[in-house]
């Protein structure tokens, strides 16, 4: 979040009383402003512009959200969980209520929104969107301890409630900022901290850490200046050391649900059982079937249908039944622990921006060099495809 440094004074400031904020909020700025309308559950829109914003983000949250991209599959992040969080806000905020807005350290993000927390007298609205299961708390530094801790109690208790997004007949599908990923073909960006132990994983291992204890920082270097080291064991670090995606086959010569296969290759010294581990595209997930291993040096076949696979490659894949259906205009495929945690990811046809490679029917992209990761577009090559080699 870039700072904007306003160049003119506002001429409605007012201190909060001191009893609803903690102290290293109160360093910050506090502001009155009138609601114009709620745009979102966690987005409002003001009558008059404060810090030269009229739309405010709410901090420390993150609720459902309420659009779709190109006609894809909300699934039941709008329907209702997005739909809920925005009406419950418009009971709290109708139009025309004062509010007191907090700033934390960085006032406005890079879309020109105001960044607070919001106060209607004594009631922190922020909080009470939490903890009554319309949020997840969503921290990203800087921020204060103190709200962190406040709004982490808040949001457990929606989850031991089973409320809103928590309720265990229709649980969120998928994390706001997941949601956001998928509609615009990106991938987690943040380096994601575990607020107890302070240590940190990169941007794809975000689920190694407990949904609860999560906060997010921008590079590596916030991480650090903020004193968290890296988690480099299991999935932060390890495992996408032993485990690659090596190949991938997604517009087979025939029919594409014969032929389709991933490869998966492991770069360790030792066999490794990895039953349970999960294959994901943009669409549908596969769990690999009990028993499944992997020799040092060497690659495992996983393919949508053994028959129509033996016919092209005149042998057996290693695992067959796979129900990704691979996009022959763009995809993205991922591996994961069973536990959810990615090891490695793939995108082919700018299905995720900068992921440009393309193969044409018949073709397979492959990994270049497995001894050189830099989980980038630049480790992958188009050529024949060569399943087990």
């Amino acid at each position: 979040m870039k700072k904007i440094l306003s160049i003119w004074m506002l001429v409605a400031v007012m201190i909060v009383p001191i009893s609803i904020i903690d102290t290293e909020t109160a360093k910050a700025g506090t502001y009155t402003a009138t609601v114009d309308y709620v745009k979102d559950g966690d987005t409002i829109m003001l009558q008059s512009p404060v810090r030269g914003a009229d739309e405010v983000r709410f901090l420390g949250i993150d609720t459902p959200e309420t659009f779709v991209s190109n006609g894809k599959d909300p699934g039941n992040q709008i329907d209702p969980h997005g739909n809920a969080a925005t009406n419950y806000l418009k009971s709290i905020l109708p139009s025309g209520t004062q509010i007191t807005l907090v700033t934390g350290q960085e006032e406005v993000d890079g879309f020109g929104r105001l960044l607070a927390y919001v106060f209607k007298g004594n009631m922190d609205v922020n909080r009470a969107i939490l903890e009554n299961g319309h949020a997840i708390s969503y921290f990203i530094w800087p921020f204060e301890d103190a709200k962190f801790e406040d709004y982490r109690g808040a949001m457990l208790t929606a989850m031991n409630n089973n409320v809103g997004v928590w309720d265990a007949s229709n649980p969120l599908e998928e994390l706001p900022f997941e949601y956001r990923d998928r509609m615009f073909n990106d991938q987690p960006d943040k380096y994601v901290g575990n607020y107890f132990t302070k240590e940190y994983v990169t941007p794809l291992n975000y689920t190694q850490v407990p949904i609860e204890d999560r906060v997010f920082f921008f590079t590596e270097q916030d991480a650090q200046s903020a004193g968290y080291t890296c988690d480099c064991s299991g999935g932060g670090g390890t495992a996408s050391d032993e485990l690659l995606i090596q190949e991938v086959y997604y517009d087979a010569e025939g029919s594409d649900s014969a032929g389709e296969y991933l490869e998966i290759y492991n770069t360790s010294n030792e066999t490794l059982d990895i039953s349970g581990y999960i294959l994901k595209d943009n669409y549908s997930t596969f769990n690999l079937p009990n028993g499944t291993t992997i020799d040092p040096g060497q690659y495992l076949v996983v393919a949508r249908d053994a028959s129509g696979f033996n016919s092209l490659f005149g042998f057996n894949p290693d695992v067959s039944g796979m129900n990704l259906a691979l996009g022959n205009s763009g995809d993205q495929v991922s591996l994961q622990t069973p536990s959810g945690a990615e090891i490695d990811f793939v995108a082919y046809e700018n299905y995720v921006s900068g992921w440009n490679i393309t193969a044409r029917t018949g073709e397979a992209i492959y990994r270049s060099d497995v001894n050189n990761d830099t989980d980038s577009v630049n480790d992958w090559s188009v050529g024949v495809p060569l399943p087990g080699k």
